[in-house]
């Protein structure tokens, strides 16, 4: 998807990049980062859904929709 903005001529930009990320796990101490790690595991299988409410109310136009995404 990327490579085709790009060839579009479309701007891209993102939330953050993975060494950002990363970057915020090793600031964490050891107990922290377990912690952390063990709630992305377990909120894990909301991500899809919670993906396609975002993206219907944005492909609806829906902005009452979006604090509750």
């Amino acid at each position: 998807m990327q490579h085709k903005a790009q060839a579009d001529g479309k701007p891209i930009s993102g939330l953050e990049t993975m060494d950002e990320q990363l970057g915020v796990l090793q600031g964490m101490s050891y107990p922290d980062q377990a912690r952390f790690l063990d709630m992305v595991v377990t909120e894990m299988h909301d991500v899809e859904s919670e993906t396609q409410s975002v993206v219907s109310a944005w492909r609806t136009g829906d902005a009452r929709s979006w604090p509750h995404c």
